[in-house]
């Protein structure tokens, strides 16, 4: 077996164990098996990251409206992160391109400056950014 079969062997196994672990699990209630958020413990503020595992696990059960309210920004870039990703998963395991795609530095550039400012405005107090905050 080749050292490509098996990775991508793992990566099947561990994506079908972490998708049924958060489909079973709601990390809202089962905080003990799902790691802290340590922005949020250990600085008291909310990271651009914050509520993505709900939100996930509220999208598995196909609740669109919770995973919006638990993290927009996650929820609106997914498709652009599908997007980025599966061509160089099928270019390295399969050979095969299926399109053509560039990052240019600008686009990283603006993609981490969006997640920036989102994990500033989420922790403005203010009642214009509240929407930005997941429920606790």
């Amino acid at each position: 077996m080749s050292y490509k079969k098996v990775q991508l062997a793992l990566i099947y196994f561990l994506t079908a164990l972490v998708v049924t672990i958060l489909y079973s699990f709601n990390p809202a209630d089962h905080s003990n098996i799902y790691p802290p958020s340590l922005s949020r413990d250990w600085g008291g503020f909310y990271c651009p990251g914050c509520g993505i595992l709900r939100a996930l696990h509220q999208l598995l059960h196909g609740n669109w409206q919770a995973a919006l309210r638990l993290n927009p920004l996650f929820i609106i870039c997914l498709p652009y992160f599908f997007y980025w990703i599966i061509p160089y998963f099928f270019q390295y395991f399969y050979g095969v391109n299926l399109y053509s795609i560039y990052h240019k530095n600008k686009q990283i550039l603006v993609t981490i400056t969006v997640c920036l400012v989102y994990g500033l405005l989420r922790n403005i107090p203010n009642p214009i950014f509240s929407w930005l905050v997941p429920p606790s």
